[in-house]
This record gives structure tokens, C-alpha cells and sequence, in this order.
């Protein structure tokens, strides 16, 4: 384990919402775009979290040094590679959502799905976040 990914578990320590009784915790709904190239919420990422906002972008900060690492200490996903490539921001689209709700207005938001990364400028490549 690199020094990198033992950050990991202090982003989630630090980020996730306590769950309280039966409560299942809160989710977000966010979107990762790049801010010169992308025009709407129809390109670029959209994800569900459990970890607040500033949870989920050191998370991809991580994420991307990883997977772009010349020892790929994580796996490489499109969206690492897209990130790294265009340059990224992140913006909320809700929070405090129940699991489900986070998950329906994931699907309901999502661009269609980018099959075999031809579209660069979409970078969902299936569903959940």
C-alpha cells in the first residue's frame, strides 16, 4: 500500500456522515466536468457519494495521482483518464438524499451512456457513480 491510498481511508473517515439509529446515512449527487470544454450537465460525470463535497474531490484528487501513477497502484478508469487529460472541477448537484432518491436522480441526470469511450466529452461509461 502506498502512502497515497492509506490517505484514502482518512478522506472517508474524515468526510462521511455519522449514520444515527436506522438511519442509512446521506448521500450526494455530483457532477465532475471540465470547465473550458463541457456546456452542460449532459457531459462530463455524474456520481453518488456518502462522503460530503469536499470528501468526494480529495477523493478524485487521490484517485487520478493514483491511477496515473507509472505504477498504477489504482485501477485506471475513463474517468480518471479524462480528468487527467482535461482538467476537472466538481460541483453538487444535492445532498442529504436517501440512497434511493440519490440513485433515481442519478439515472434520471446521467448522460447516455458513453459505449466504448467515443465520446470524449462524456464520461460516464455506465451507470452508478
Amino acid at each position: 500500500m502506498t502512502k497515497l491510498t492509506g490517505n484514502m481511508t482518512k478522506v472517508y473517515k474524515e468526510n462521511q456522515g455519522v449514520r444515527k439509529g436506522r438511519d442509512k446515512g446521506q448521500y450526494t449527487l455530483y457532477h465532475i466536468f471540465c470547465p473550458k470544454k463541457h456546456r452542460g450537465i449532459h457531459q462530463g460525470y455524474i456520481g453518488v457519494s456518502q462522503l460530503s463535497l469536499d470528501g468526494v474531490r480529495k477523493r478524485y484528487e487521490y484517485e487520478v495521482i493514483e491511477a496515473m501513477s507509472e505504477n498504477h497502484v489504482r485501477k485506471v478508469r475513463h474517468v480518471h483518464k479524462m480528468m487527467s487529460r482535461f482538467g476537472w472541477d466538481i460541483k453538487s448537484l444535492a445532498s442529504g438524499l436517501t440512497k434511493e432518491k440519490a440513485y433515481e436522480l442519478e439515472a434520471a441526470l446521467r448522460p447516455v451512456w458513453n459505449t466504448n469511450a467515443k465520446d470524449i466529452y462524456n464520461w460516464n461509461i455506465k451507470k452508478g457513480g
